[in-house]
């Protein structure tokens, strides 16, 4: 069995062989990273790229540009995200929306911004 202990500054893990009477530790380790950092690279590894980051986006004259990377810096820290409801970041979305090579993640990252 493995447990696993996430904490605010490190991740702890045991490896326990069970057996009827008896549970023997097989193995301990850890890791220092935890709580908000971890939850950051959760969120940037498995999540944003369906929200778009790393997509990109066509200008009225022709460039293709990636999604601005702020976007997905603020979504990453759970204090930043209220700030994305501003009018500005609304605008931009909408903008962005309509340029996006890939529409689909950005009109995610506006439902997950929205709701």
């Amino acid at each position: 069995m493995l447990i696993a202990d996430f904490g605010g500054g490190t991740s702890e893990f045991s490896i326990v062989r069970l057996a009827p009477a008896r549970a023997e530790i097989v193995g301990v380790d850890g890791v220092a990273i935890a709580g908000d950092a971890f939850d950051g690279r959760l969120i940037r590894h498995l999540a944003a790229p369906g929200l778009g980051l790393g997509a990109e986006y066509r200008t009225a004259f022709g460039r293709v540009l990636p999604i601005p990377a702020w976007l997905y810096e603020r979504v990453e820290r759970w204090d930043q995200l209220s700030f994305l409801k501003s009018r500005e970041t609304t605008e931009l979305l909408s903008r962005l929306r309509h340029e996006a090579l890939e529409p689909e993640l950005i009109e995610a990252l506006q439902h997950l911004i929205d709701d």
